[in-house]
């Protein structure tokens, strides 16, 4: 709704010229809102991206890509927070929720990023016995490209293979929150 209470309503059509610096403009695609930058990016509002539903599996003691989500190049701008969160299956009945934040501090070729991490694991499938992991990393600062796409990804290995442990990821959740 606009200021004079007049609904707005927008329809698949063509995408917009790149708007000028500092602007976006808004266009539908696919029946979902979204937008471009003037960096020439194409993407979908906040809110509207969806959950996928890997099923891939880590039976290592080594690290591996439990789940992830790309950053797409010029997306990123000082302030700009970006979510993953995975919930899976693990070993038996326990349970996994693994939640990673970046938050954009700078941006360029050397921009510099600070990253979340919170885990929650249950032996079973119900909350009894949870085990807590975060580690808010404010102290330490990442340097990615943000002119260049990057990958946000969660990783988990296990302590040893013997027993044959297993996670299995059930969905994932991962966009740009801020």
């Amino acid at each position: 709704m606009d200021l004079l209470n007049e609904i707005i309503s927008m329809g698949n059509g063509p995408i917009p010229n790149v708007p000028a610096s500092g602007f976006v403009s808004l266009f539908a695609s696919g029946g979902q809102p979204n937008y471009i930058n003037a960096a020439g990016l194409q993407m979908g509002l906040v809110g509207s991206q969806n959950a996928t539903f890997p099923g891939n599996s880590v039976v290592a003691a080594t690290l591996q890509n439990l789940g992830s989500f790309t950053i797409p190049a010029n997306d990123a701008e000082a302030g700009a927070v970006y979510l993953g969160a995975a919930f899976c299956a693990a070993g038996g009945t326990g349970r996994f929720y693994g939640r990673v934040r970046a938050y954009c501090v700078t941006t360029g070729v050397s921009g510099t990023w600070k990253t979340s991490l919170l885990a929650i694991t249950t032996p079973t499938a119900g909350p009894a016995g949870s085990y807590v992991a975060e580690d808010n990393s404010s102290g330490s600062v990442i340097t990615a490209d943000t002119t260049a796409s990057q990958v946000l990804a969660l990783k988990v290995a296990w302590g040893t293979t013997t027993g044959s442990p297993g996670i299995t990821n059930r969905v994932t959740i991962a966009g740009r929150i801020a």
